[in-house]
């Protein structure tokens, strides 16, 4: 499987080049999925002015509904982070045509698999091979988080693992691991379903990020901590 990490950078770039065509359109308001809708929702509600609201949705039922009061809105832009193979995006669209409303959808990302078609959207992707990764969304390198029921409750925080250098042995956890001598950290723990690579090589750890910036890196100096973002030029 081939991952395309976007980054925050990316994302908002991406929707401030899209603000003025989405003003043009005359929206009424803006309609936010809950949780997945958030990050482009309110990055759009300061892009264009638009009021903002909120939908959440039960995929176990295949519904959705407001969260607070229901607007009285003529046209809405509906946000999500993603076009998936499921039927959220398409149902709460249709769920907002019921109640009167003209709706256009957009979402940060859409791939090969897309259930639906998105009239406004960041990124897409044509490859079969290949997932988008949010940054919200690092917990689905682990691939135990495919095979789980949501109906089981499970935060997604909890299939964070983090692979530690060999020297910092002292800070590991239950479900981490160990990563010993001058090899590929990064792939080791892509390949292990790691989403945090920690090492005490600040060289190292810039390498990492620079490499596979789907994995939350850092460099620990002996005393603290240090988040590591890079890329290569």
């Amino acid at each position: 499987m081939k991952n395309i990490y976007l980054d925050y950078n990316q994302i908002s770039l991406s929707l401030d080049s899209m603000a003025d065509e989405i003003k043009r359109e005359g929206f009424d308001g803006l309609v936010i999925i809950l949780r997945g809708g958030s990050f482009p929702g309110f990055h759009l509600a300061f892009l264009t002015g638009l009021p903002y609201y909120f939908l959440t949705y039960d995929r176990s039922s295949e519904s959705a509904e407001w969260k607070g009061q229901a607007p009285g809105l003529k046209k809405v832009l509906l946000v999500e982070d993603f076009a998936g193979m499921g039927n959220t995006l398409i149902n709460s669209k249709e769920f907002l045509i019921k109640q009167g409303m003209e709706v256009k959808t957009l979402v940060i990302c859409k791939d090969s698999k897309s259930a639906s078609v998105p009239d406004f959207f960041c990124f897409e992707t044509t490859e079969e091979n290949a997932r988008f990764i949010l940054p919200w969304e690092r917990f689905r390198l682990n691939p135990a988080e495919s095979s789980v029921s949501r109906s089981e409750n499970i935060a997604d925080h909890q299939f964070e693992r983090t692979l530690w250098d060999e020297q910092l042995y002292s800070f590991v956890r239950e479900g981490d691991g160990i990563a010993a001598g001058h090899i590929d950290k990064g792939k080791m723990a892509i390949s292990l379903g790691f989403t945090h690579v920690v090492t005490a090589n600040v060289e190292e750890a810039i390498l990492i990020s620079s490499q596979y910036p789907e994995l939350r890196v850092a460099w620990w100096d002996g005393e603290r901590r240090f988040m590591i973002q890079s890329k290569a030029v």
